[in-house]
């Protein structure tokens, strides 16, 4: 109300329930997002994420002695409020770390489509070092 004019707006807030990423050690950030730009930053987050978009998880970590790893991604479907996730979906890479600088991993996730999906990343399959992010597919008119 501004004086004798009554102005009414509808606002939308989408909200993605899910968790904060676990973390294990090398890693201390993971994010999902839609578009990477050359520094390898996340320049569109903005979810939730439609079926035929591209994803990329961006792992940041630290202090991981020099030598070659095998890392592993392995994606599940499921329904995160009931904790329930079926494997989905495997893929590895290499990569050749120089030094126990701090790096940053830009690598596409295969779009599965519709739901809910837990993603988790591990190094040379040692199960200490396994970490996961919670993420949603079409899942935005679940909340409109």
């Amino acid at each position: 109300r501004k004086g004798d004019k009554v102005v009414d707006e509808v606002i939308h807030v989408m909200v993605t329930p899910f968790t904060a990423p676990t973390l294990s050690y090398p890693i201390y950030s993971l994010e999902v997002c839609k578009s990477v730009d050359e520094n390898s930053r996340c320049i569109s987050s903005d979810g939730p994420f439609v079926t035929g978009d591209d994803i990329f998880l961006i792992a940041r970590f630290r202090d991981l002695p020099k030598g070659n790893y095998n890392v592993k991604r392995t994606t599940y479907r499921g329904f995160f409020s009931d904790n329930k996730w079926t494997k989905a979906h495997q893929e590895e890479s290499k990569f050749d770390n120089p030094d126990l600088e701090e790096r940053i991993l830009v690598i596409p996730i295969v779009n599965l489509g519709e739901g809910a999906k837990k993603l988790e990343i591990n190094f040379n399959d040692d199960p200490d070092t396994t970490s996961e992010i919670i993420y949603c597919v079409d899942c935005s008119r679940v909340w409109e």
